[in-house]
């Protein structure tokens, strides 16, 4: 019996039965088998579309006869026959004229049913026949990769072609830079970097008789030169550029050294001493107008205190940054980043005394800086401001670094000595005693400061200091006993 036929029976006898059948006052027809259709699962779930097809076409590209130092433009066109989006992952040209095709595209994405065109050109450098391959690959996952087949002929040009330069320099900072081509009228030409990660041409990619073409170098963040190349009207013109020179090393500055620069900006003075016994960087910092001394050592705080300054006594501009000296700071470092003229102190008292001609200490004009180098490495550095007027009289006050630190007066008198004078006792009775590693408040004539009153105490003071710096010479020369 026919499906049909069981429906319409079925139907017939539902009636007559709910006719006589009452359930709570109403009707309820018999429950009955189910006669209706199954279920279509097909219909309920997505459907999954069918992968990307692609196609390039033509599948080989003749551009024929081409005069070296022109070029010539043909197009392909990449077809997307699939029921799914078509993804271009590369288009690359392979072969021993690789250099000589170059491709222009925007196709990464081609949609069902969609196409894309890509630009190939052939700009011959030199004459004879040329090949290439230029392979597309994608998703398609019966054919992931592509060949198209390139092929020229490249002519000896008609045209003379000749170039205002041969070659550009840059620094590391890079720039720009142009080149005027001259040619008959109706030569075509075309230009094209070799290196278009750093050197790029901005205008006069083509032209027809004379022309220029402008580029741009971009910086070089290399250790090491380079040097690329553009092909232009079929000559070759040469860019070199030197590298990035190393700047001078920076001390990182600790936690504690940063919160104070953040509140009270650099220190009003600085000094800083390095060791070599043991191995260590000492500084101190002293805000004028916080009353304050900070000792530290390799940038750990050792030390803070009050002390009493005058804020307007022969302190240096408060500009400096500590970071920026370390014991591999040059002096032409220091010229760079302080920007000043320096004069070299006078070393004869110290040669007298310490008979050693690799210490050298400079004095930075501008800056209110003196420095020490000993053996070529940055020993000392001390920010110092004396007045001009100062520095050729016999009289003058002198900030200094073990005073500071000792906590006994800030500045002290010397008449007996020369500004040279100073300046060597100044930065050797700290710098002996700290490359020995040896504390210069353990010299046996530093007690006598203290006797060091009345109207002669200036002469005093004077002598007690020579004594230390016969003793610092000691020690510099391993003499000591």
């Amino acid at each position: 019996m026919g499906g049909e036929m069981k429906r319409i029976i079925w139907a017939v006898l539902s009636l007559f039965l709910s006719s006589i059948f009452w359930v709570n006052g109403w009707s309820q027809p018999l429950p009955g088998p189910d006669f209706s259709p199954p279920l279509d699962w097909s219909q309920s779930l997505a459907k999954t579309p069918g992968p990307p097809k692609i196609s390039v076409s033509p599948t080989s590209v003749r551009f024929g006869n081409v005069y070296v130092g022109s070029a010539l433009e043909r197009t392909l066109i990449i077809k997307n026959s699939g029921k799914s989006d078509l993804e271009i992952g590369s288009i690359e040209i392979a072969g021993v004229s690789a250099s000589e095709f170059g491709e222009t595209d925007d196709c990464f994405t081609i949609p069902a049913g969609g196409s894309c065109t890509v630009t190939v050109t052939f700009a011959p450098e030199s004459t004879g026949k040329k090949t290439g391959t230029m392979a597309f690959t994608s998703n398609d996952p019966r054919k992931p990769i592509v060949n198209v087949k390139l092929s020229g002929n490249a002519k000896p040009s008609p045209c003379a072609y000749s170039l205002s330069a041969s070659s550009g320099e840059f620094d590391a900072s890079g720039g720009e830079g142009s080149i005027n081509v001259t040619s008959p009228a109706g030569c075509n030409w075309t230009a094209k970097s070799n290196n278009p990660d750093w050197i790029v041409i901005t205008s006069g990619g083509s032209g027809s008789g004379n022309g220029t073409v402008a580029y741009s170098v971009a910086v070089n963040t290399g250790d090491s030169p380079r040097t690329g190349t553009m092909t232009i009207a079929g000559q070759t013109f040469t860019v070199t550029q030197s590298e990035t020179e190393p700047g001078p090393p920076i001390y990182p500055l600790s936690e504690y050294q940063e919160a104070l620069i953040a509140s009270y900006g650099y220190p009003d003075y600085l000094a800083v001493v390095f060791n070599s016994n043991p191995e260590r960087r000492e500084e101190t910092w002293v805000y004028a107008d916080l009353q304050k001394t900070y000792i530290f050592w390799d940038g750990m705080i050792l030390d803070e205190k009050s002390i009493t300054v005058d804020p307007n006594a022969y302190w240096n501009p408060p500009y400096l940054d500590p970071s920026i000296f370390t014991k591999e700071t040059t002096l032409s470092d220091l010229v760079e980043l302080l920007e000043s003229d320096y004069t070299e102190v006078d070393q004869s008292i110290l040669k007298d005394v310490i008979g050693d001609a690799n210490f050298k200490t400079y004095h930075f004009n501008d800056a209110g800086l003196f420095v020490a180098f000993l053996d070529g490495s940055l020993a000392a550095v001390q920010t110092i401001d004396i007045p001009e007027s100062d520095q050729s009289a016999s009289s003058g006050r002198l900030w200094s670094l073990p005073k500071v630190q000792a906590g006994g007066p800030d500045a002290v008198g010397l008449n007996s000595l020369t500004f040279e004078g100073r300046v060597n006792l100044l930065l050797v009775e700290v710098l002996a005693y700290e490359t020995a590693g040896v504390d210069f408040r353990q010299d046996p004539s530093y007690p006598d400061l203290k006797n060091c009153i009345g109207e002669d105490w200036e002469e005093c003071v004077a002598q007690v200091y020579l004594k230390m710096l016969k003793n610092a010479a000691k020690h510099l020369q391993g003499t000591a006993v």
